[in-house]
Parts: C-alpha cells; structure tokens; sequence
C-alpha cells in the first residue's frame, strides 16, 4: 500500500487493494490531468508506470521535461508540446569583486 499523489498536499491509500490497482489509478490521474490541457504539471508516481506515462504523454501532447528519480517514486514534470521553454538571462561577464 502506498500514497498516491491526487493534487498538491492531497494523497490517498487504497489498503485493501494491490499494487497493480494503485498503478492503474496513478495512472487514470495522469492521463486526467493531461486531458485538462494544462501547460504544464508535475506528479510523483511508482517507478514500475514511469514507461507507461511517458507513451500516455506522447499520445495525449505532451512530453517529459523534468524527472527526479526518488527511492520508490519518480517525480516527473510533463509539459505540452506547444508550450513556449522557460527562458532565463545568463551573463557571461565576470562580476567585480
């Protein structure tokens, strides 16, 4: 039995199902939040559906931007195709001491 993340600060267990169940509602959440057409979104998910959510990803728009590998989870960050990069000012001038 493990945390699934369901939003920001919001996670629930199912105690009496198996793994394979709370792989699949993992799963049913991210292909949720990619039909909101969010821009962007991040998640933690078990590292057995990381494969699965990549393919959901590139059938529904979008693609893998970030991922942090965590002892029994992934946190991944998916962005949609058409969403512009974050851009950011690097300077290449030394700074004066």
């Amino acid at each position: 039995m493990r945390r699934i993340e369901v939003a920001e600060e919001l996670k629930v267990r199912f105690p009496a199902r198996s793994a394979e169940f709370d792989d699949g509602f993992e799963v049913g959440m991210m292909a949720l939040l990619m039909s909101r057409k969010e821009a962007e979104f991040t998640r933690s998910v078990s590292t057995r559906i990381v494969d699965q959510c990549v393919e959901l990803a590139g059938k529904l728009g979008y693609h893998l931007g970030e991922r942090e590998d965590g002892a029994d989870n992934v946190r991944l960050t998916f962005r949609t195709r058409r969403a512009k990069p974050k851009l950011r000012l690097v300077s290449n001038q030394a700074v004066a001491s």
